[in-house]
């Protein structure tokens, strides 16, 4: 979200996830870390401030 500074991404793998961080990659926090496999498509509502995205098996 440009409007808070702040970046998301998803990471797959072992322990697959989504994150935020701040616009510099610091304060990374964990999001999504359950109930996914494989997270990817993610897009941003910036009406509601909601987060979505894709889960693939």
């Amino acid at each position: 979200f440009v409007k808070y500074r702040l970046l998301f991404w998803s990471d797959v793998g072992y322990y697959p996830s989504i994150r935020r961080s701040t616009l510099t990659g610091r304060q990374v926090t964990y999001v999504v870390t359950t109930n996914i496999k494989w997270p990817n498509g993610l897009t941003i509502d910036f009406d509601d401030d909601r987060i979505y995205w894709a889960d693939a098996w």
